[in-house]
């Protein structure tokens, strides 16, 4: 934005006219070698830039629509055909079919953004499979209903109806270019009402298994303080037996300074030392 500032200014100080056209701003130059660059780098520029957003993102869009029959290069040929189908240079060249056409674009994309912001923020709470966005076998955790989520159509669909007729009916000319933001906020205020039932049960049941978690443990302390009262690390009540510290001999436990477990004949080390210490012959 800045550069474009600068541009405009420098060309309204050389030519006494603002030019925004970089094309016109070249044309203005008068030299054939400098007119030839600016010819060729427009053309590069615009390649790329239709390449890339309006070849790779519709190819890879249409082969994950239909993964088993349309492959990369097919969604692309699809693309390409489509695209001279619709021919864009006569849309574009009505002023008032570039506004309907942008109207009717952002109105659409504005329902999409709200949806997928509240299901990733406040649905998932940012937490994604992405191996499971990629699966699409009946089952799998992002399948929903036949491949498609009804909770997100049912908050797309109503709020892209408002968007569109605010931005592309002339009796709502004064709010049209806000029907992308009006959009955005509907539909992200349905898909949270229709998700705020299973939202809140998740959560019920997380708290349940995190209360469960903490009486599991609240009761394994007590039940080893009652066995053991006041020496409960050192694992001399009947009945428990610490592979660190000893091992059972007729029903006691031996005493045995820590070793390390894992090392060779750690364990015949440990009943041998019982027997030999306790004197009860066998063990059990």
């Amino acid at each position: 934005m800045i550069v474009s500032v600068i541009v405009t200014a420098g060309a309204f100080e050389v030519f006494g006219k603002e030019i925004t056209d970089p094309a016109y701003l070249v044309a203005e130059i008068g030299n054939t070698w400098v007119l030839v660059l600016g010819a060729l780098t427009f053309a590069i520029a615009t390649m790329g830039v239709n390449i890339v957003a309006n070849f790779v993102s519709p190819a890879y869009d249409l082969a994950n629509v239909w993964p088993q029959k349309i492959t990369f290069k097919v969604g692309g040929m699809i693309s390409t055909v489509a695209a001279l189908l619709v021919t864009p240079w006569n849309l574009f060249s009505n002023p008032t079919v570039v506004n309907y056409f942008l109207g009717g674009l952002g109105a659409f994309l504005g329902p999409l953004l709200g949806v997928i912001m509240v299901d990733y923020y406040w649905v998932k709470r940012g937490r994604v499979n992405v191996d499971e966005l990629f699966d699409a076998t009946p089952g799998s955790r992002y399948h929903y209903r036949k491949g498609f989520n009804p909770k997100a159509l049912w908050a797309f669909l109503p709020a892209a109806g408002v968007a569109a007729v605010l931005a592309l009916v002339k009796a709502f000319s004064d709010v049209a270019p806000y029907s992308w933001f009006i959009g955005t906020a509907i539909a992200a205020g349905l898909y949270a009402a229709l998700c705020r039932p299973s939202v809140r049960l998740r959560r019920s049941e997380r708290r349940a298994d995190r209360r469960h978690q903490l009486q599991h443990h609240a009761g394994d302390d007590r039940g080893d303080r009652t066995r053991c009262p006041g020496r409960r690390r050192s694992g001399h009540h009947r009945g428990r037996t610490d592979p660190r510290v000893g091992t059972r001999v007729r029903g006691r436990v031996a005493r045995q300074l820590p070793l390390r477990r894992g090392r060779p004949g750690h364990a015949a080390h440990v009943r041998r030392t019982a027997v030999r210490r306790r004197g009860h012959g066998r063990l059990r």
